[in-house]
């Protein structure tokens, strides 16, 4: 069981003045660090009233921005100078510098006790803002060099909205910072959970020198690209947390992370579903506010990533979730391949992590083979399922980690939820299929009239998804091919649906069970060949250009007052 002393000592040294920590004293996990509130006026009000930290003497801080329009549109440059003079009176002895994340020379002011001057540089750096990822871990090393021999207390205050997740050395950024004894605090939007969307998304390039990571986790640890699944559910679950590079940068450096929300949006019951039974924005989830207690319980570890691959590999509900993922990959169930390769207690990244589906749809109407395939992935899918459940009844409560725990219980059920949608479509490639493309006779009864004229030419299998937003039960009142073994298999994920909802909700995994999706499919037609529209350019003449933030924004649907959300 994980002891508590990590937060008595974080909280004695963000009260007392002194030296960054060493690595044992480190923050656990990623709740350690992180602020459950939402205000970006309180972290502003914390960050630059350096009075509970710093009892007297000198003091610098850097404040280093990521110049992206969320910023500006936050309001930040007027908020920040708002700071600076309702704390005025404790400023006597701190000076500021500020620096630009993607200049040419970062620091953009040295240090100044021109609370004037101060401002200006900041608004004058997000004059231009460009929406582009970019890597703030080089400019993190570069503040903490230009702090180094400046007398007194030193801090770093990194304002990033749109980046953190594309790392280029995260551990030489915390010795960096370390070496100068910079308390580092952040202001970010949380991440969505585990995220792989840009390993899921391979053609979308990380900025030169760096690699996407996996979201607030140290490494992808859900599988990513279900069967029949338009989106990976968890990709669209905020987290509640970070970045990891920008918690364990915090962690490693006595600081704190603070995220920031802009106001929320109507409730989407799923960004790539339909819902049938609501219109969009007519209901709200209680699962979508997140329960602080119950998000501190699933919270990521924030070591370095070698010590968590380590205590990954030591886990007996992540060895499950790997053996299932593995599994679950030879049989084309997921396109995706567990990120971490196992071999006795240790664990290192996988060299690829790419799989592909099974052949079940696409070009062709072979239906009498498409039902072949998906049955023998429907044997695998229940032999997986069967074979997680047996490796989870053997695990102790106090055995394993909570959060991976949880992953091993949302792996189970997207196993569950493969199984009701091969079910169906085993049994629409039996009957629905044929008839509607024309490859089975079936009388029409008045008043029925033709999905489809005569003139239609049929070439392939298509799929869309309903949502689960409303949990499994209301799929029984509609009617889908499988008869009772469908039947049977969606009372199974309801069941499923609703202990893990009581479990989790308030935390990312219960958004995760709703984002998940019963699948529908169709025979698809002939289309038109159209002609791409013309290239604009991407930057100036001369220039390298920018890498966009293709990634959907972050934030998730809560307000800038309240505490994180976990739904869009």
């Amino acid at each position: 069981m994980r002891s508590r002393w990590p937060l008595l000592v974080l909280a004695a040294c963000l009260a007392a003045p002194g030296g960054a920590r060493g690595a044992d004293d480190a923050a656990t996990t990623a709740a350690d660090v992180t602020e459950p509130g939402r205000k970006l006026d309180r972290a502003l009000d914390i960050v630059v009233d350096g009075s509970t930290r710093v009892a007297d003497g000198p003091r610098t801080l850097a404040v280093l921005v990521d110049p992206t329009p969320s910023l500006k549109s936050a309001g930040f440059v007027e908020r920040f100078a708002a700071a600076l003079e309702r704390h005025a009176g404790k400023l006597g002895s701190t000076e500021l510098s500020v620096a630009r994340v993607g200049a040419k020379d970062a620091v953009v002011l040295p240090p100044t006790a021109d609370r004037k001057a101060v401002s200006k540089a900041v608004g004058d750096a997000l004059l231009a803002p460009r929406n582009e990822s970019r890597n703030v871990y080089a400019d993190l090393r570069t503040v903490a060099g230009s702090l180094a021999g400046r007398a007194g207390a030193r801090e770093v205050l990194l304002v990033t909205l749109e980046n953190g997740d594309a790392e280029d050395d995260l551990e030489a950024t915390v010795a960096a910072l370390r070496r100068a004894k910079a308390r580092t605090f952040v202001v970010a939007t949380e991440t969505f959970l585990s995220d792989s969307y840009f390993a899921s998304h391979g053609a979308t390039a990380a900025p030169r020198g760096t690699s996407w990571t996996g979201g607030e986790a140290a490494f992808h640890e859900v599988p990513w690209g279900w069967l029949f699944q338009m989106a990976s559910p968890h990709e669209e679950a905020s987290s509640g947390f970070p970045p990891f590079g920008l918690a364990r940068v915090a962690a490693a450096t006595e600081g704190r992370v603070f995220l920031h929300a802009g106001p929320g949006g109507a409730h989407s019951c799923g960004t790539y579903a339909e819902c049938l039974f609501c219109t969009a924005g007519d209901h709200a989830p209680a699962g979508d506010v997140t329960v602080w207690a119950r998000l501190k319980a699933v919270a990521p570890l924030v070591a370095p990533r070698d010590e968590v691959y380590a205590a990954a590999a030591k886990d007996p509900a992540w060895r499950a979730v790997h053996a299932a993922w593995k599994k679950a990959a030879d049989a084309g169930l997921v396109r995706s391949r567990p990120s971490l390769d196992l071999a006795g207690g240790t664990a290192k990244p996988s060299r690829s992590t790419q799989g592909a589906w099974a052949p079940l749809t696409g070009i062709g109407l072979s239906f009498p083979g498409y039902a072949t395939r998906a049955s023998r992935a429907l044997e695998a899918s229940e032999k997986i399922r069967a074979e997680l459940e047996a490796d989870l009844s053997k695990i102790g409560e106090a055995d394993a980690s909570p959060r991976w725990r949880a992953v091993a219980e949302l792996v189970r059920y997207m196993l569950l939820v493969t199984r009701v949608n091969l079910i169906e479509y085993v049994a629409w490639c039996q009957d629905a299929g044929p008839s509607v493309a024309g490859k089975k006779e079936r009388p029409l009864l008045l008043p029925e009239v033709a999905t489809y004229d005569d003139a239609r030419r049929f070439v392939g299998v298509g799929y869309g998804n309903w949502s689960l937003c409303h949990g499994a039960r209301p799929f029984q009142e509609l009617h889908l091919p499988g008869g009772p073994a469908l039947r049977a298999a969606i009372d199974d994920l309801d069941r499923a649906f609703v202990g893990l909802q009581s479990r989790y909700a308030g935390t990312p995994f219960s958004t995760a069970l709703r984002r998940a999706a019963i699948a529908r499919f169709w025979p698809t037609v002939q289309g038109k060949v159209v002609p791409p529209p013309p290239r604009k350019p991407t930057g100036k003449d001369g220039e390298d250009a920018a890498t966009p933030t293709e990634r959907p924004s972050r934030g998730g649907s809560g307000g800038s007052d309240s505490g994180p959300t976990t739904g869009g």
